[in-house]
């Protein structure tokens, strides 16, 4: 490949700026060539095409933000449609990791996906004590969000307690409990359950009362991690239940999700 230096003397240019512009010959550019400028070839060096950073602002000039959306060529239906994205469409194509199969073709329109890097989390609890929906595969009826950005459903009853949750990420999830019995051998067991794949993840949660005279239990914990493949609804399961009569509500249970390793900031990444 050879490089050109357009200027009016066309002398050689030892000390190019930014402004500077190049001819560099390339087959698949209109005439075999296209014109670049100094600034571009450095930055493109020093940043190439995937290179994620995080930035604290909403845009980013020649990055992308990473939220999962999807890339492609003008008219490919894609969220973010242009000509500009086709490097990194052939760099993210094989990464499974984000949802894409390596399969996908540029020129047929296809589209690949963005990572999701946004960072997520919520703490949940009850407003009120749960008494009622204490069978087995019900769950717990969430219905307070203190702080956070993820979602859980509104409503009464089974509504609540459903949180909404994004493909190709890992969530962690931190439950703590306080449960009233009505006999001292009563046990309760807890798990997350995710309703698109319709199994349970994560280590279960077995909870005894302690013997006092309300036959209630301390808080115990269950600690899961979700990583799903699409788009999935998740909420806290009742696994086994033997004279489980409340799950006591306010700040006596509480559910923290995170995603953890993700930065708090934006993140974009270079197209």
């Amino acid at each position: 490949m050879a490089n050109f230096r357009l200027n009016a003397d066309k002398a050689e240019k030892t000390a190019p700026v930014g402004d500077d512009i190049y001819m560099i010959e390339d087959s698949a550019a209109a005439y075999g060539v296209k014109y670049v400028k100094h600034s571009t070839i450095v930055s493109d060096a020093i940043n190439p095409a995937g290179l994620t950073i995080d930035y604290p602002g909403s845009s980013l000039s020649g990055y992308l933000l990473c939220n999962g959306e999807t890339i492609g060529d003008v008219a490919s239906g894609a969220d973010n449609e242009s000509s500009d994205y086709e490097t990194l469409f052939e760099i993210i194509k094989s990464k499974t990791e984000y949802g894409n199969t390596g399969s996908e073709v540029w020129a047929n329109g296809d589209t690949v996906n963005l990572p999701d890097l946004r960072y997520e989390y919520g703490f949940f609890r009850l407003s009120a004590n749960q008494e009622t929906n204490l069978s087995v595969g019900n769950h717990i009826e969430f219905d307070t969000r203190d702080e956070g950005n993820i979602t859980v459903s509104t409503g009464s009853g089974q509504d609540n307690g459903v949180f909404s949750l994004n493909p190709y990420k890992e969530y962690n999830f931190d439950l703590t409990t306080f449960i009233g019995y009505s006999s001292s051998n009563g046990l309760g067991r807890f798990i997350m359950y995710d309703e698109t794949a319709l199994n349970s993840f994560g280590i279960h949660s077995y909870h005894y009362p302690i013997g006092d005279t309300n036959n209630n239990t301390p808080t115990s914990s269950l600690t899961a991690i979700g990583i799903f493949t699409q788009a999935t609804d998740v909420h806290v399961r009742i696994d086994a239940n033997t004279s489980m009569e409340t799950i006591f509500g306010n700040y006596s249970t509480g559910l923290l999700i995170t995603t953890p390793g993700l930065s708090k900031g934006n993140t974009f990444i270079k197209y």
